[in-house]
Formats: C-alpha cells, structure tokens, sequence
C-alpha cells in the first residue's frame, strides 16, 4: 500500500503524536514506500527507515523525517542536507548494548569518528559529529568528552548526512553524524575500570556522567579519575660501520600516569536563542624511569655490566577551558552563532640522568627542566542560512595565542646553552570566510568555502622576530548519489597547517643524549589536496569506503641544519604525498549470526629532495607506508553476549634528522575482548591488549657531520610489551 501526499502528510503528523511503535513505523512505510532492516535484541527484524519527506510546517525546507518507536523530541534538524539520510533509531544500537553516544557513534556502519583537531583556533578544528544539529563549543577534550556525558538512553536517533553541512558546523567534512537527543530527565553512566600492567601493578579508573535538568538549564557534568602503568625491557645492540657488535645494553622502562578532569555544559533560552555554557578543568601527572646495563664488547653473561644509566623524568599538565555559544534562528530561517572561548595550560617536563662507568671509574649526571604556559582566547561570529536548495554562510573569527617556554639543562653541574631555549611565541590572528552549500538536484550536492587569513607572530626572549602572514584558503568538493547506497565524492582544497610554538624553543632527549635548537624563522607548511572517495553500501550493516588523494606540499617541516649551525625544525622544500585507503564493514550473518569483520588499509607514498644529502628523492618523515588493521565482533543478543578480536597489521616509520636515520617497526598484535550485560543490570567487558606481546625495533643510523657524510654505525633496540588486561564495569541509570 503507498498513500497519496496528503494522506502521507496526515498519516505523518499523527506519527509524531503516537506512542504506538507499529503505527509509526506502518505510517512512514506507507508514506514513503521505503524501508530497511535491522536485527534487534529479539533476534526479529527490526525497522531503520531512509526518508525523505517534508516535516509538518516545514515543506520548504527539504529536510527529512525519521519515526521511530518513540516519539521524536525534534524534527532532521537544521543541519541536514535534503539528499538521503541514513537514519539509525536508539534502538538499533540495543544489540551492541552502547552505555554513552560515543560507543554508539563507533558502531555506526561505514563511519569513520574523526575527533577532530588540536589546532589553534576553532574553525580548523572541526571533526565529524554534531550533537543536535549543532558543533560543541569545547577544544578541550574534544568530541569525545561530549558524547561520552551522553547517555545512551538520551539518544533518539543518530543521522549521517552526506553532500556537505554549513561551514560553522563541520567545514569540508563530506560525511557528518548528527546525535540527536531526546527531552528526558535526569540520567547518566557510570564506569569502573581496573588495568592490570605487564609488571602486576593495579590501577583503578572511574567515570561518571550526569544530565539533568537544573533551575531552568539543561546541564550535564561528567568527571573521570585515574591511574595508568606500563612497562616495557629493551635489548639495545650497538654496531660500528663495518657491522660488528660493539656493546649490549639491556633496558627496562616502567611509566604511570595519574590524572583527574572535569567537564560540564549547561544550556537555556536567551534572547530568543539558546544560550550554552560549557568547561573543563584538569590535569595529568606522569612520571617514567629508565634503567640501563650496558657491557661493551659482548653479550649479556650474568656478570656486571660495564656501565649503567638511571634516568627518571616527570610531566605535570595542568588546563582549564570556559567557553560560551550563543545560537539563534530567525524566521527567515538564517541562524546567528556566536562564540566566545577561553584556555590555558601549564606543561612542565623535567628529566634527571646519572650514569657510571665501572671500567673508567667515573661518573656523569644531567638535569633538564623545561616549563611551558600556553593560553587562547577566540571570537567566533557565524551567520547562515539553514533551508532552501542553496545555503551560504558568513562568518569572522579573531584569535591570539601566546607560549612562553623557559628551560635549564646542566651536565655534570655545568650549565649548558642551546639556541632559542626561552623563548615565547605570541599570535594575533583573524579570518573571515563564506561557504556555502548547493542542492542541485536530488543526486548532486555542492559544498565550498574561500577563507582569508591574516596574522602576526612574534618571537620574543633569547630569540627576536616579527612576521605577518596572510593565506587565500578556497575548497571544493561535490558529491553525487547514484542511488540511496552508493555515492562519489570529489574535493580540491588548499591547506594551510598551524606552526607548532614549541619548535620555536630548543629542546633535549635525555634518552638519546641529543638536543635541538629553535627555530624563530618557521613558517606553515601548505599543500593543495585533491581528493575522491567512493561509499557503497550494500548491507545494512556492510558497507565499503574507498578514498583516493593526491596532495602537492611546500615549505614542509622536517629537521635541517639552521643558520647557526645547529639542528632544529624548519621549512625544508616541496614534497608530493599520496596514496589510498579503504575500509569495510561485512556481517557474517549468512554463517555466523551477529558476526561483523572491519577491515581498515592504508597505502601512502611520498617524494622529497632532500638538500642535505646533495637534493636526492627520499620520502618525507613519520608517516606509514602501508597498514593493515581488522575487528572481528559477534553479538550473541540471545545470550546478552559479545566477543572478539582486533588484528593491528605490521607496520615500518621512518624519521630523517640531520645526521640520523631513525627507523620504528612494529610487529602484527592482537588484541581480545570479551563483554556481557546478562548479570545485575550491569556491561562487564574485559580485555587484553598486546595479547600476543608487542615487539618493536628502533633502528637509529649514524653519519659523520650529516646524512650527507660517512655512516658510521648504528644502534637497534628491541623493545617488548608484554600483555595488558583491563576490566570494566558499566551501567547507566
């Protein structure tokens, strides 16, 4: 049966307006004639609905409805495109029992979560997902922190929307989850979690979340406290040009980390808008101790080493973030976003070595203490419209950043002096941008932005320098629907990437025994990126993803020889980088029930001149070349049940310095885990990681002055992780 539109209309408001599940569901049936399938905790196929007709009162928006077995606090919110929308009702996350939003976005079918970036500045920062129609305001931990303050049970549905979302949303992302929430009362999770490392020390974890309705203000608050211990040994051979053993050296490096934060938002009616609050307050302390006997000229024989290392380092972050977003939409269907947004962070790393000699009988230590205060305050003003064919958006943002780094390092009492080691690093930067996204028909969506940007950095201290900065930042992209399961996408962007203010300040690794110096003279690296990506779906649950780029690099960041002498990071040529990935989600339902296989590929190349060894193609510095990685998972819904694996493919980084070659190689790891919510109402999940010990080898290759010059030996460590279990409690209330 298929209704007329007005009896489709009819049918539709009354599914708003219904508590009863099949009514609903008949309804959009009947309406639309489309439907899919999904298997929920009966084991009985349950109903996920793609819909694309008009909701009451807003036919001219071309957004999208979605019933599902409970009314909908709201209508597809104003960030939807009008093409297809997959839409995922609450209930067909119950067979993964998902205890917060962020585990139900990390069983979407066919999405990627990207959290988004730690840029400076709000704009560049923007991952994937938004909550309500709208971005977090918070930096501050990111995407993650706010969907984990979101219960499951406050979830009606989650949307991915394809073919572009307005710019002050989720700028150049092709494909955006939105969470969209119900209007309930107070709820929230708890979790308690316990890490067992490989050496047998216990470390407790607890998370709590609330939300609740206070005073007028929808609120949520969420609080994590916790402990962490690793432990890692090391076999370290040294080998001189010819290839011959020169000394062994065994190291074991145990590391533990405490921390506590805390987080909360809160939101009202203002103005005729929605006012929100949010901030995070926290820190981390860590501490990592290093012991190494080396015997020079021979393996290992149970006797006393020749020489020993004692090394104990310590890091203590501390942060705070209050933000503040004023959103309102007009008649006219424009929306008017302001941000206001403010951080900070302290960051002190100290390392302290003593090393003895036995056969020379002497000694050595060295002290190095680096402090380092970071703070942001950004402006955000955004202006858009949020129905028709053809959405624009305007907007501006003004931004300053300020790090000042102050460092001491002694050896053997003796003060040591690097270039640029205090120095502080201020930025006063502003873009204004328009964007805009473009329904040109039912199957064609275009999406594109130019952004300007101006700013001024000014290095002060042991180093002197001012330079102004302006950018041209255009972006493209389309995306066409062949069907409701299968879409191209293209993009071309021009990038420009952020300065790290900590290059501009010398630094030192104790570990290694090598420093480098700052850098007042870096500018940011840009690259123009062409891009394709195909997703097909051809399940409900299956899905392939498969993308293509092409990127052209100038002024890359890579260790030289600077002015002085010495060496540090800094702007070192052109490079081409490229490459594909691929991923893909398959049920095994036909032989194994409830059984899903996620595979991930990543296939990069790269080609830079190197000028220091005389201008000969190498690849650029720490990515991996090719990687391999897969999830098997089967829920046994029946029995409340659910088991798997997680397979990390061998992989091979490399990292080019001024007279070093660092290679890091990887071994293929597992990882297990089994979970249940069949006693006391409750998840209990437990896992092992490194399941079957982690190897790594570190290769580090010598050059008499630079790499231009004489290899004259190298050192290989290899590295163990032995397994690591973790158990953990969950429940929501």
């Amino acid at each position: 049966m298929r209704l007329n539109d007005s009896e489709g209309r009819r049918c539709q408001n009354r599914a708003l307006l219904t508590t009863t599940t099949a009514t609903a569901i008949l309804c959009v049936f009947a309406a639309t004639g489309t439907a899919a399938a999904f298997q929920s905790e009966d084991g009985k196929d349950a109903p996920i609905v793609k819909v694309s007709a008009p909701v009451a009162n807003a036919d001219d928006a071309g957004e999208t409805l979605v019933t599902t077995a409970e009314p909908p606090a709201t209508a597809t919110t104003e960030a939807a495109a009008p093409s297809d929308t997959d839409v995922y009702p609450a209930v067909f996350f119950d067979q993964y029992t998902p205890q917060n939003a962020l585990e139900m976005i990390n069983r979407l079918p066919g999405f990627s979560f990207d959290r988004g970036s730690n840029v400076r500045g709000f704009g560049g920062a923007a991952g994937n997902v938004l909550i309500d129609g709208s971005r977090p305001t918070s930096k501050a931990g990111g995407l993650s922190s706010s969907l984990e303050r979101i219960p499951a049970a406050q979830v009606e549905r989650i949307e991915i929307l394809r073919g572009g979302v307005s710019g002050g949303e989720a700028a150049g992302q092709s494909t955006v989850a939105n969470v969209i929430r119900k209007q309930t009362g107070t709820s929230g999770t708890w979790a308690f979690k316990m890490r067992r490392a490989p050496d047998g020390r216990l470390r407790p974890n607890v998370e709590f979340s609330l939300t609740s309705k206070l005073g007028g203000w929808d609120t949520s608050f969420d609080i994590d406290i916790g402990a962490e211990g690793y432990n890692r040994s090391a076999t370290i051979d040294d080998f001189d040009a010819d290839g011959s053993l020169t000394a062994t050296t065994l190291g074991l490096r145990p590391t533990g980390a405490k921390w506590l934060f805390v987080s909360g938002e809160g939101s009202r009616p203002l103005g005729g808008g929605k006012l929100t609050l949010n901030g995070r307050f926290g820190g981390r302390n860590w501490n990592g101790e290093l012991l190494r006997s080396a015997f020079e000229g021979r393996l290992p024989d149970g006797g006393t080493s020749d020489n020993v290392l004692f090394l104990d380092e310590g890091r203590v972050f501390r942060e705070a973030e209050l933000g503040i977003d004023w959103v309102k939409t007009y008649s006219n269907e424009w929306k008017w976003r302001l941000i206001g947004l403010a951080s900070g962070n302290t960051n002190e790393f100290s390392s302290d070595s003593l090393s003895e000699d036995f056969i020379a009988d002497s000694s050595s230590d060295s002290h190095f203490l680096q402090d380092a205060n970071k703070s942001e305050f950004i402006l955000r003003s955004t202006y858009g419209l949020t129905a028709g064919k053809f959405k624009p958006e305007f907007g501006v943002e003004v931004a300053k950043n300020k790090r000042t780094s102050e460092l001491e390092f002694f050896e053997d009492g003796v003060e040591v002096i690097l270039d640029s080691a205090n120095v502080t690093v201020e930025e006063y930067r502003g873009e204004a941008f328009a964007t805009f996204v473009y329904q040109m028909s039912d199957k064609l969506t275009l999406d594109g932005g130019l952004t300007f940007e101006a700013s001024q950095i000014k290095v002060s201290g042991d180093a002197s320098q001012k330079q102004s900065l302006q950018f041209l930042k255009p972006r493209i992209s389309s995306t066409y629907s062949f069907n409701k399961d299968n879409q191209l996408t293209l993009e071309a962007e021009k990038q420009v990437g952020q300065l790290n203010f900590g290059l501009f300040a010398a630094s030192t690794n104790t570990q290694d025994d090598r420093s480098t110096a700052g850098n007042p003279n870096l500018q940011p690296d840009k690259t123009t990126r062409l891009a394709a990506t195909y997703d097909w779906k051809f399940s409900e649950r299956g899905s392939i993803k498969t993308e293509a780029y092409y990127e052209w690099r100038s002024d890359i960041l890579e260790e030289i020889i600077l002015p002085s002498g010495s060496a540090g990071r800094g702007n070192a040529g052109n490079a081409r980088f490229y490459g594909f990935e691929v991923e893909g989600n398959f049920p095994l339902d036909s032989f194994l029930k409830g059984g899903l296989i996620e595979v991930k590929y990543n296939h990069r190349r790269s080609s830079f001149d190197d000028p220091i060894i005389g201008g000969n193609t190498r690849k650029i510095s720490w990515y991996t070349p090719s990687w391999l990685s897969f999830e098997f998972r089967q829920d046994i819904t029946s029995a409340k049940f659910a088991w798997g694996l997680e397979y990390w493919g061998s992989f091979t980084d490399q990292g080019f310095l001024v007279d070093q070659i660092h290679t890091f190689e990887g071994n293929k790891r597992l990882r297990f885990f089994a979970e249940t919510t069949r006693y006391f109402g409750v998840k209990m999940r437990l896992e092992v990681r490194n399941a079957n010990t982690g190897r790594f080898k570190r290769t580090r290759e010598f050059f008499d002055g630079d790499r231009g010059g004489e290899f004259i030996g190298s050192e290989v460590s290899h590295r163990k992780r032995r397994p690591e279990f973790q158990f953990e409690i969950t429940g929501t209330f």
